[in-house]
């Protein structure tokens, strides 16, 4: 993991791929390299914990990043040629953790009646719920599947063949889009990256949202480099 992840990565790498994955905050399409998946986990990990200072703040950040963490996960099983629907398999963490205070009441309530019996289910439950996250993490360090596989072409290689639209002279006066695969810079409203030929998804939808977080961007940023 260590190759595709530290390779060139800068503070612009890392912002443009953050912001190229809230890009296709519906794409569950295609496919999701390492470096992509991990810098957006981490930087989520990152300004989580520094709006934790500001509950409300870090609330809506949560809503805000919810649907992008299960759709860069999907790409990134994609680019193992696994099908999204294991992910799926992250539901268990949230049913050990209710089971296991379930099991807990329940052993108050019957005052160990039966209770060692409830608590041994759900920390049962819990292992294996704790089990599931770590085969889900294990998946997603792993390397993608070399070529194209049945989810679309390797998003590590930048020969794909582009579309004619896509590899005419762009300007970027108007506004840019940032491919998430290679960190290139395209007009917005462009279907394709010019470098790479990835599929730009919902490019203009994105720049009204950015539009609107980027004051908490900007906050948060500073925030961490303090």
């Amino acid at each position: 993991m260590s190759a595709d992840v530290s390779k060139d990565i800068n503070f612009d790498v890392i912002k443009d791929t953050y912001i190229g994955v809230l890009q296709k905050y519906l794409v569950i399409n295609g496919r999701a390299r390492r470096r992509e998946f991990w810098i957006f986990f981490f930087c989520n990990l990152v300004l989580g914990l520094v709006l934790s200072l500001i509950p409300f703040i870090n609330i809506i950040f949560g809503l805000l990043t919810f649907i992008p963490n299960i759709t860069v996960m999907v790409r990134r099983l994609h680019d193992t040629n696994r099908s999204g629907k294991w992910l799926f398999l992250g539901i268990a963490p949230l049913l050990g953790i209710i089971f296991s205070l379930a099991g807990s009441v329940a052993a108050v309530a019957l005052n160990g009646r039966g209770g060692g019996c409830v608590a041994l289910i759900s920390g049962l439950v819990f292992l294996v719920s704790i089990a599931v996250a770590i085969i889900l993490l294990f998946w997603a360090a792993q390397d993608g599947t070399p070529g194209d596989n049945r989810y679309g072409p390797n998003p590590k290689s930048v020969t794909a063949t582009l579309p004619p639209a896509a590899s005419a002279p762009v300007s970027l006066e108007a506004g840019s889009v940032v491919c998430s695969a290679c960190g290139k810079k395209n007009p917005s409203g462009t279907k394709f990256c010019a470098e790479c030929g990835n599929k730009l998804e919902l490019g203009q939808t994105y720049l009204r949202l950015r539009s609107v977080l980027h004051p908490a961007w900007n906050f948060a940023t500073l925030a961490a480099r303090k």
